[in-house]
């Protein structure tokens, strides 16, 4: 918990630009993470490149991921390019976030059912975490209304950008 809160307040500032593939980091992703054992589904095209802060969109896709994982049983993540910028939808089958929370979501340290949270771990931290980074590489993170998987879907939307 001390360890994710000093992640959160530490100034992360973004070092460098670099191109990157998106399938290979979205793999790495799902490789570090230690919950497994669901269905994941992955669309995207193994030449879809952009060019942002590598570790802070890593960071970005784990939360978002860890949270589907930590949540529901079947994952999907669809990337692709819609005119000048990439999407980047992660969404599951679990129970979904109620219309009366989503407006505190990425406020640090809330949870919504604290009784639900006991026996999954975190701190409450990890959206928060995601929205400031996302703010940093110029990127908008959203909760979506609704998704074919009926729980929660999140979506990254970067701009397309070159390097300078």
């Amino acid at each position: 918990f001390l360890k994710e809160y000093l992640e959160y307040s530490k100034d992360d500032k973004i070092k460098k630009l670099q191109r990157i593939n998106l399938l290979e980091t979205i793999n790495k992703v799902v490789k570090a993470s230690k919950l497994r054992n669901r269905k994941i589904n992955i669309k995207c095209s193994r030449s879809l490149y952009l060019t942002t802060d590598k570790n802070s969109l890593y960071r970005i896709i784990f939360n978002l991921f860890e949270n589907a994982s930590r949540y529901g049983t079947q994952i999907e993540i669809n990337a692709k390019k819609e005119m000048k910028k990439i999407k980047i939808n992660i969404s599951d089958n679990g129970p979904g976030i109620e219309d009366q929370f989503r407006r505190k979501i990425f406020k640090p340290f809330f949870k919504i059912d604290h009784s639900r949270n006991i026996n999954q771990g975190g701190s409450g931290l990890g959206l928060s975490i995601s929205k400031e980074l996302g703010r940093k590489i110029s990127a908008t993170i959203r909760l979506e209304k609704s998704n074919k998987l009926k729980g929660s879907s999140f979506s990254i939307i970067l701009p397309q950008r070159k390097v300078t």
